[in-house]
């Protein structure tokens, strides 16, 4: 799985690769000399507003593609959109990224598990 928000490591990312583990499922990097049968490939982006009496609000939209290495057979097109209120814009972010993995986690991880 590669998530792109930037060049940098993100919270979606992060989020995904523990729940794939948890779940049993095999997670390997581009350093690995093991492949993946399935690869999960996306983009993570978000987006702050302003601060209304002490609150953030953050948007994170995250955009999958799972496809069958090996055949190149596409699995799924993803994206979610979700939006999160934290008194912090960091924590809001994070939770708006995550949020969205889990809803994509649940759209899926039955899709894999065929």
């Amino acid at each position: 799985m590669r998530i792109n928000a930037n060049g940098r490591s993100t919270a979606a990312e992060e989020e995904f690769g523990r729940i794939l583990l948890k779940t049993g499922f095999p997670v390997v990097d581009e350093n690995s000399e093991q492949k993946p049968d399935v690869q999960i490939t996306g983009v993570a982006s978000y987006d702050t507003g302003p601060s209304r009496n002490g609150m953030y609000s953050a948007k994170g939209v995250l955009e999958l593609k799972v496809q069958e290495r090996q055949s190149g057979r596409i699995i799924a097109f993803e994206r979610v959109e979700n939006t999160t209120p934290d008194s912090s814009r960091k924590v809001a972010v994070e939770s708006a990224q995550t949020s969205a993995v889990d809803q994509l986690a649940e759209r899926i991880f039955p899709l894999l598990a065929k």
